[in-house]
């Protein structure tokens, strides 16, 4: 991922509080972040493994690894965006 774990922190508390978003919110979105990319990598690769088109070859053009990658940034960065998220003003 391209952005800086600080900067994108700042980001999410930025968008989530133009959504006046509660601290029951705030502290499920991280989690519910990483199921979202897991997901979408998941989706992809057994996409690829089954032959199920388009998915199956967005997996090998690139789509795969970036979701590979994403998911770990997530995993890498949830509790520095839980702190943030949780101690931004609401």
């Amino acid at each position: 991922m391209n952005q800086e774990p600080e900067e994108a922190a700042h980001n999410l508390t930025a968008f989530i509080g133009g959504y006046d978003a509660d601290r029951h919110m705030r502290e499920q979105l991280p989690e519910a972040m990483s199921q979202r990319a897991a997901a979408m990598y998941h989706l992809l690769k057994s996409s690829h493994d089954s032959g199920h088109e388009p998915w199956g070859s967005m997996y090998i053009e690139g789509h795969g690894n970036h979701w590979r990658a994403a998911t770990a940034y997530v995993e890498r960065h949830r509790d520095l965006w839980s702190e943030a998220l949780l101690t931004s003003p609401r």
